[in-house]
């Protein structure tokens, strides 16, 4: 990151202070004081300050094409321990890790407030799932494949229990990557990635009771 501070008397002759352009710009913070003297040998003089931040660089792309399974509805209704009912209120990208070869690996957690639990018995008030790819100030982590969540959406996401041994850690993560996790709208329409996929509430609900009864 880089720093810069512009001043310009008050005596000078006055200009656009924002005349120019600096690429990948990240923020800006301005002050302004104005010094005043009695003293006639003192000249009246302003002030201005402003400091910009931004990148030199540009983040590292790292993008990948994550092999989703073929996995139905009906299938993840009746091979997952949970089929989690709740709204996304939180998203928080994980310090980047590295693998046995040095190569970068990205995870974001997403925390999700749990109206229920159609099929298993997850009485927490939250749970959070970690989902590959996300943003840090260095890497730009692309994974093809793998759900997508925004802050706010209701969703059904079918999760099995944490398995410390997989590349998610100790940590529940979406069963059948983007197949496994629907966007609920208001109209109970049940939206996949894949808009093959397309069903409602109901329908899902439906599959998961005729699991719970096999």
């Amino acid at each position: 990151m880089e720093h810069l501070s512009l001043h310009r008397p008050y005596d000078e002759i006055p200009h656009d202070y924002l005349d120019w352009e600096v690429m990948g710009m990240e923020s800006c913070s301005f002050h302004a004081q104005n010094n005043v003297w009695i003293n006639d040998d003192a000249p009246n003089t302003i002030t201005v300050v402003m400091n910009c931040w931004w990148q030199n660089e540009a983040k590292i792309e790292l993008e990948t094409v994550a092999e989703v399974p073929s996995l139905t509805p009906g299938f993840l209704a009746n091979h997952t321990n949970h089929a989690i009912h709740g709204i996304v209120t939180g998203i928080e990208v994980q310090p980047v890790e590295f693998d046995e070869n040095g190569t970068p690996i990205v995870f974001t957690d997403v925390r999700i407030a749990v109206f229920d639990d159609l099929k298993g018995d997850y009485d927490e008030a939250f749970m959070v799932i970690r989902v590959q790819g996300g943003e840090t100030n260095e890497y730009r982590s692309t994974v093809k494949g793998a759900p997508i969540f925004k802050m706010g959406e209701t969703v059904l996401i079918f999760v099995n229990d944490k398995d410390p041994d997989d590349i998610y850690g100790d940590n529940y993560h979406v069963e059948g990557l983007q197949n496994g996790k629907y966007t609920i709208l208001g109209s109970g329409l049940a939206v996949n990635q894949d808009a093959a996929r397309v069903t409602t509430l109901d329908e899902l609900k439906v599959l998961i009771q005729a699991a719970l009864t096999d």
